[in-house]
């Protein structure tokens, strides 16, 4: 299952692989690793299954490619889980940590010469891994790909979806990008391992990508690499993860602001709802795709602008990122 190596005293003191007696059967224990993938588990141990079965076919495909999955301390004893993936590298925080930092960690222990990021509630498609490797066959360094809707029946499944994927659904262009999501985003590890100062405690795929630009490597875009999101969701575990997610980021970017930014900045926060519902709509225009659906979850995604919007109130007023609790995982 996994393979110990050498990682750096700051990630050894907050992570712990996880044994097994295949270990040296897996793709971490060959010479050479073309690509490891980073599944950040989202949305429960069900959730998180169906996508490492989806990889499970192509571990052993184009080459050498591990699975690494950094074990979130609220999901319990990986154990019992990790015994039906004895090919995947399990990796297990000694601390509750963000979604973010566990993103973290797992690239912190990948050792393939591409990475991969994606997240439980994702199911890449049969030709993912190999089609990433081609991908990285040229000069670039940092390449997105399309996140599709995979099933939904629920209005607040396509609120969710629309409201944080809808830009990078088909059809989408091979070219240079303005934005990748961390759902399906790769790296030459070299090029990431060159900005590490901005990912080794918490990985926010815009300031890594931010520093990348810095140091000159584009971010493309191509269609070839698809993944389909799919995440059963509750509208009122939604409302409160959105507010949670909100207030940590407007407490944290007036964490050293005045009063008059802060008052600014708050009372701003009452248009957010249609500047949020609008950028949505303008997608789904641009698109051309999934109107129906779009107006379908209008309400949802009305409540879920709202929640959001309190969110960034309380963080601007308090300057207090709060703390992030992981509803998603522990409720859905």
């Amino acid at each position: 299952m996994t393979v110990r190596r050498q990682q750096p005293a700051a990630v050894e003191s907050r992570s712990r692989g996880i044994q097994s007696d295949a270990g040296a059967s897996t793709p971490a224990a060959v010479d050479h690793v073309a690509l490891t993938v980073v599944v950040v588990p989202f949305g429960g141990p069900d959730v998180l299954r169906n996508c490492l079965d989806a990889l499970a076919s192509q571990i052993n495909a184009s080459g050498a490619i591990e699975v690494v999955v950094p074990w979130p301390y609220t999901f319990g004893s990986v154990s019992n889980f990790a015994a039906g993936f004895p090919s995947v590298r399990f990796i297990e925080p000694t601390a509750v940590a963000s979604h973010a930092g566990l993103r973290a960690l797992g690239c912190d222990a990948a050792s393939g010469e591409i990475l991969a990021l994606t997240e439980a509630q994702c199911i890449p498609d049969s030709d993912w891994c190999s089609a990433i490797i081609s991908a990285h066959s040229g000069k670039l360094a940092t390449i997105g790909g399309v996140v599709e809707k995979k099933v939904g029946k629920s209005a607040a499944e396509w609120a969710v979806y629309l409201a944080d994927y809808g830009r990078y659904m088909n059809p989408m262009t091979e070219g240079p990008a303005n934005s990748l999501s961390d759902v399906n985003v790769s790296y030459r590890t070299s090029a990431l391992h060159a900005v590490r100062a901005t990912w080794a405690v918490e990985f926010h795929e815009h300031i890594v990508h931010s520093a990348l630009r810095d140091q000159g490597e584009p971010l493309w875009q191509s269609p070839r690499l698809v993944v389909r999101h799919h995440r059963p969701v509750r509208l009122a575990d939604l409302m409160h993860e959105r507010f949670q997610h909100a207030r940590a980021y407007a407490g944290t970017r007036v964490a050293t602001a005045g009063f008059a930014t802060r008052f600014a900045l708050a009372a701003a926060s009452a248009v957010l709802p249609l500047l949020l519902i609008l950028r949505v709509a303008l997608v789904v225009a641009r698109k051309r795709r999934h109107a129906a659906r779009f107006l379908i979850a209008l309400p949802s995604l009305t409540v879920l602008a709202i929640a959001w919007s309190c969110g960034e109130l309380a963080g601007y007023l308090t300057s207090n990122p709060g703390e992030l609790a992981p509803l998603s995982e522990a409720r859905a």
